[in-house]
């Protein structure tokens, strides 16, 4: 279904998707973008193969054509699940992780937690500190993807319990077995999260 559908994309996005080397992440990535060209075309009132998206300084992605469009959006993919989040003025950033990942959860903590979230998982059962793990870089990424930073050396000196004004996050219900948050600036957002 997925690249019987991906004719609904631009020639540059079939050309990103060829050269993904695992078809999973190749579909993941083909349905992420159907799914906000769906989206992005309802809410703009535009069918979805005249909108075109370019990239800002690090690499968010925006909306090119309709030139007038505020449209925000942001896509995460992983572990054969893809979320959309899209608002109308506001930016907004999504990041979904499989919590069956096995991370170096020290290494990690010492490179992208502050020193509040380092204190919260070094005072969890070991056997819990993978999952609360990924619940705060799910955060993180998601407010640095909202923000157009991209993952950035920065990451440890943002708490993910506590987001700058005026940034605000929830955690995604998601199938078991992935985690999920959702980041955006101000008042909750117009538009629409999908999966």
């Amino acid at each position: 279904i997925v690249s019987a559908r991906s004719v609904c994309l631009s020639v540059e996005e079939r050309a990103r998707a060829a050269r993904f080397r695992h078809s999973g992440a190749r579909d993941e990535f083909v349905f992420g973008r159907i799914m906000l060209r769906e989206l992005a075309g309802s809410i703009l009132g535009v069918p979805s193969l005249r909108l075109r998206f370019s990239e800002g300084a690090f690499g968010k992605p925006y909306v090119s054509v309709p030139r007038d469009s505020e449209l925000q959006f942001n896509i995460s993919h992983a572990g054969g699940w893809v979320v959309v989040a899209v608002s109308r003025l506001n930016p907004v950033g999504v990041d979904i992780e499989p919590s069956a990942y096995e991370l170096p959860i020290e290494f990690l903590t010492k490179q992208v937690c502050s020193v509040g979230e380092a204190a919260l998982l070094a005072g969890l059962p070991v056997d819990r500190r993978n999952a609360e793990f990924l619940r705060i870089w799910t955060v993180k990424e998601a407010y640095f993807k909202a923000t157009g930073e991209g993952l950035t050396e920065r990451m440890a000196s943002v708490d993910a319990c506590a987001l700058p004004l005026p940034w605000n996050c929830a955690g995604l219900e998601l199938p078991e077995g992935i985690i999920g948050a959702v980041v955006w600036q101000g008042d909750f957002p117009t538009g629409g999260i999908g999966a």
